[in-house]
């Protein structure tokens, strides 16, 4: 094995430990889980057959440390792409999609009943270009998500 071949799997391996380890740190930030809404199951089951397919077509024989790697880097991105695909309540906020909407960003929400049920976020910050969030949430979800959002939000008014 070659310097460079060190060298380009030391980059790629720090690489993913820290969007890793971004992620983490992301979710502690958010606060501690309440309640997962709805998890997008068809991307990690449609990357576990592509994963499978990748690493049949491309491990055997497994010769050289580049081999390693692309199987890694092709486990790793499918890895975050299924730890960001669900929309979570959490102590601070809702979290989708790799980012956090804090309770104090809410102005105001509403639902939209056409199937399937949309939940529509106003949020308060004037700094961003992004008026409202939708998330799309399972039916029998919907009562849970609105009381969690009533004593959240509105809790968040009265302290105003």
């Amino acid at each position: 094995m070659s310097t460079r071949d060190i060298l380009e799997s030391s980059i790629v391996l720090v690489l993913i430990l820290g969007l890793l380890g971004g992620i983490l740190w992301q979710r502690k930030q958010a606060g501690r889980l309440v309640f997962i809404l709805d998890r997008d199951w068809l991307i990690p089951l449609l990357s576990g057959i592509v994963s499978a397919m990748f690493i049949y077509r491309y491990s055997y024989p497994i010769n050289t440390i580049q081999d390693v790697m692309a199987i890694i880097v092709w486990c790793a991105f499918w890895i975050l792409i299924f730890l960001g695909s669900s929309i979570e309540m959490r102590e601070n906020g809702i979290r989708h999609n790799y980012s956090l909407i804090r309770w104090s960003s809410i102005a105001a929400y509403r639902w939209e009943e056409n199937p399937p049920v949309t939940l529509v976020v106003n949020l308060r910050d004037k700094a961003s270009s992004q008026k409202q969030k939708t998330y799309q949430i399972s039916a029998h979800y919907k009562d849970f998500v609105d009381q969690e959002l009533k004593q959240r939000v509105m809790a968040k008014e009265e302290l105003k």
